[in-house]
Parts: structure tokens; sequence; C-alpha cells
């Protein structure tokens, strides 16, 4: 099998590149895939509508781009492996996405994810060289405009089917979970919610079609049997809202035992 390259290298004036589209021909591996048509504005490896082969080898992954940042470039600066940005010249009436990543499955597999991440913590770091650690980052900013329409979400998340499909398993829209045997010197917490500014409501949740508010799946950990009587004051309350005026608040008592 065979690949093409595209020769770039830098102008002299340090700011511009220049692309030689002459494609010059390597012998790769059989794992390389081959591209279906490459120019200076699009690299296509199959179509939309019929795939590129992939064969039967262990580790089979058809674009790599693998880099190791060995110099500090400095504070406010940052490097990727990667860049991609979508922008709107006109008003639109379609969709836009910067990337969209499909999966699609007809038959049996172990494990199967429309988009998988890994940020692996390999050495050491001190207080002040760590800022935010994640896996996946979503962020929605407004910036001094306002949005007159739509739903604005930093992520969202969906489940869809049809009438006539079942799950054997367990379906959740969002799963977290940690790992046996991670210490709990490593996790605080499942899910952190915070706030820098005020906002209306910690959780908006639509009742509608929901049978449960919890489902506790076993008197454990933090869940114990109790049939006891509260004290006659609580100790605390939390505020609710329903509809569009306060309700009223949850009580919290001090421990107590039947």
């Amino acid at each position: 099998m065979s690949f093409f390259y595209l020769k770039i290298s830098e102008s002299s004036d340090g700011k511009t590149w220049n692309v030689d589209d002459s494609l010059e021909t390597l012998s790769a591996p059989d794992t390389a895939a081959t591209f279906e048509s490459i120019d200076l504005e699009k690299i296509t490896i199959g179509s939309l509508t019929t795939a590129e082969s992939s064969e039967a080898v262990a580790n089979s992954i058809h674009q790599i781009v693998s880099i190791s940042q060995d110099a500090d470039i400095g504070d406010g600066n940052t490097i990727g492996a990667a860049y991609f940005k979508t922008a709107t010249g006109i008003a639109q009436t379609g969709r836009l996405a910067t990337l969209m990543v499909r999966t699609s499955l007809s038959h049996n597999v172990f494990d199967a994810y429309g988009l998988q991440s890994h940020l692996s913590i390999d050495g050491n770091m001190s207080a002040n060289a760590a800022g935010n650690l994640a896996a996946i980052s979503g962020k929605l900013d407004i910036n001094a405009n306002t949005l007159g329409a739509g739903i604005a979400h930093a992520g969202l998340f969906i489940v869809d089917g049809s009438t006539g499909g079942a799950v054997s398993g367990d379906a959740d829209v969002i799963w977290a979970h940690v790992e046996s045997g991670v210490p709990a010197s490593q996790v605080t917490g499942i899910v952190r919610m915070s706030t820098g500014s005020t906002v209306a409501s910690c959780l908006r949740i639509s009742p509608t079609n929901m049978t449960n508010f919890l489902n506790l799946d076993a008197v454990a950990g933090f869940l114990s049997t109790d049939t006891g009587t509260p004290g006659a004051a609580s100790t605390h309350k939390i505020k609710i809202n329903i509809g569009t005026s306060t309700a009223g608040y949850i009580p919290v008592y001090a421990d107590y035992s039947s």
C-alpha cells in the first residue's frame, strides 16, 4: 500500500507557508489508509456514503497526529495537536458544527464510543503548575451579546430511540463513575456544581414524565433504615421552587434513631 504527502515549507518572510501540491508517493505499512483525494483545501478518506475499508490488524488508526512539546512555550500560549474552527460569514438557516463524529454500529462490539478522550497524569505536578485538568472540557462564551432565541448550553446530552427498541441493561443520559481501587485521596466527589456569579437555581428539573425524583438502588452508604420520629425542630432547610412561585423548604433534622 502507498500514501501521499505534501511538501510544506516556511516562506522567507516567516509569516506564510509554501505548499508544493505535487504528490509524491512513499511506501508504507499495510496499516496506512489510502487517500481518496487530496487538494489544498480538503483531504478525503472514503466519503459520506462509502467508507474506506479498514484492515483487520491490531491498533488500526487511519490518521495519527502525535507530538511532544519539549520546550516551554510561555505563559498564556497554547500547544495543540490540531485546531479546527468554523465561523459564520453571513446569517445561516442550517446547522454549523466544527467537528462531526459519527460511530455506526450494526454488529456486536465489546465497547463503542462516539468520542473517547483520555487525560493521563504520568508524573507528579506541583500545585502551582496545575489549573483545570479535564478529559473533556466544554465552554459557552456569550460575551456581551444577547441571544433572543434558542437554548444555550455548555454541554448537551441526548438519548434518542424509536418504539419497538429496548435496552436490557442500564441506559442513562449521563453516567459518572469512579473506578474500583481509586483511593479517597484522589477523589473528593462524583459531581460538583459551583458558580462565581448569582444564579437562580442549582438544578432545574422538568418533572413531567418522570416517575421518581431519585432512585436509590440499595440501603447502603449514606442511606439507612430508620422509622424514628425527627425532632420537633429542624436544624437546616433547603429552599425549593415549583413553577414560578416559591413553594417552601425541605427540612433537615439532626441525627435521630428509632
